[in-house]
Order: structure tokens, then sequence, then C-alpha cells
């Protein structure tokens, strides 16, 4: 059976790649939705809300963020996104349209950094998580290793290819030794790509 996959501006993945806190995350199941008042498996986390009663979670279901019944805060690459504002400058020219867009983006699971990078002055679109096949298959020469090289996003972190590769000829027929993840250590690498010229980007991390 196929995923569940989003189609929107800046995230066309997986359901399953998103942030959601099920059943209302870690402040115990059952929480509802703020703005519909139904109960969900697919909640993200929206913001804190003071009251009388103190400090409350508030929390938003995945239906009503794509009816944009409400947005979220998205932690970018040109600082941290909130109602169409950065806490950072954006670099000139950047998209306005784009920083009230990525508030209807959902958050992408990451185990660490949970960053949406840019390109040509706006947000990329985030396509999903790729294993070595998958650059091999998305390179003009069949050079999946040339191609991760142009994409990886820090280069204190492109020894992954190699050390894979390596992992791949000791392990032989034992590999993936990871059900999610065909690179060594479980990584996960994370694929996007740019609206406008159609250049690729990735970042890694692992648990």
């Amino acid at each position: 059976m196929s995923e569940e996959m989003l189609d929107l501006t800046y995230f066309k993945a997986p359901v399953s790649h998103t942030q959601l806190y099920p059943g209302g995350g870690y402040e115990g199941e059952g929480q509802q939705c703020s703005y519909c008042g139904k109960k969900s498996e697919r909640m993200f986390w929206v913001k804190r809300s003071s009251s009388l009663f103190g400090k409350k979670s508030i929390y938003g279901c995945l239906d009503c963020l794509l009816a944009r019944k409400y947005s979220l805060e998205n932690d970018t690459e040109i600082g941290e996104v909130t109602n169409g504002v950065s806490n950072l400058k954006p670099p000139k020219n950047f998209s306005k349209e784009a920083l009230i867009e990525i508030g209807f983006t959902p958050p992408i699971a990451m185990y660490q950094a949970k960053t949406h990078f840019s390109h040509c002055k706006d947000f990329m679109v985030y396509i999903g998580r790729w294993d070595p096949e998958d650059f091999v298959k998305h390179s003009k020469d069949g050079d999946g290793r040339k191609l991760w090289m142009s994409m990886i996003n820090n280069s204190g972190l492109d020894y992954l290819w190699d050390q894979t590769m390596e992992d791949i000829k000791e392990y032989g027929d034992d590999w993936p030794m990871y059900e999610d993840s065909g690179w060594s250590g479980g990584a996960l690498v994370y694929v996007f790509m740019c609206r406008h010229c159609g250049k690729y980007r990735c970042y890694w991390d692992c648990d």
C-alpha cells in the first residue's frame, strides 16, 4: 500500500515525513485540535498560550493546517519564520509570498535540526528521503557519488557516501542493516529541490 502524499508548495513527500505529535504529543494522549475541536492522531504543536490557568500547549491537526486555519513556525535557513516574519533579516528580494506560505508547510521530521532550505530567493521544495540508489537514478551519468557531492549542504558531512559504500562491500547480502535507511549508521538523507532552477540540495543526520 502506497504512502499518503502531500502535494504542497514547499512539501511534496509522504505525510509520514512530517513532524507530527500523535494523539497530542508529549502532554498526554487525546488532545483536541484547537481549530476544529476533533481528536486526531495527526497533530502539530503550534504554540504555548497563557491563560488564568497557566500555560497550555496549542495543537492543530493536519487537516486544519491544509485548510489554512492556522499557520506554524518554521525553522529555515533565513531564520525562524512566524506569521510571515523572520527573526533574521531575509536576503534582499526574498519572496514575501514565500514567508507567508512556509507557515502552511508542515515541519520536516528530522532527528536533529529541522531546517528548511532556500535557493533563488525562495524556499526549496522538500521532496523526501533518498538512499544511495536514488542518487544514482537521478544523476545524469549514473555517478551517484558525484551528484551527492554536489548536493550535500555541509562539506563536513560528505563522508557518509564513502562510508556507506565501504559498509555495503563488507556486509554484502546482510545490507541494508536498517529498516528505514540504506545508509551507514541508519542515517536519513533529506532532499530539497529549487522551484526555479531545479538545483538539488540535501542534508543528513541520524539518531
